[in-house]
């Protein structure tokens, strides 16, 4: 559907813009249409609504792409990654039909 992939590329380019904590060069790979595994929530949220479901993995040691060699992964980076990902919300709400 254009419209929810739409809506996904607007969050994603929204968050890969507002933090260095998000990537997508790793990650699952892409459902064709129809193909999706209903048992996976984000998936069946997407399909039952007909609205954007994003699964954001977090890591527990360090990100790759973006490494802290003191702390590692940290709460505090978990709390500003939460923030900045209210603002990749509030930046894609425009298109939300």
């Amino acid at each position: 559907d254009a419209y929810l992939a739409d809506l996904e590329n607007t969050f994603k380019q929204a968050l890969l813009t507002v933090t260095p904590e998000f990537q997508d060069e790793h990650g699952y790979g892409k459902d064709e249409p129809g193909k999706a595994n209903l048992t996976i929530c984000s998936n069946w949220v997407g399909e039952t609504f007909k609205c954007l479901s994003y699964t954001v993995e977090m890591p527990f040691k360090d990100h790759n792409n973006h490494p802290d060699s003191l702390y590692g992964w940290s709460p505090e980076r978990s709390i500003m990654f939460g923030h900045d990902t209210l603002a990749a919300i509030l930046a894609t709400l425009p298109k939300v039909k």
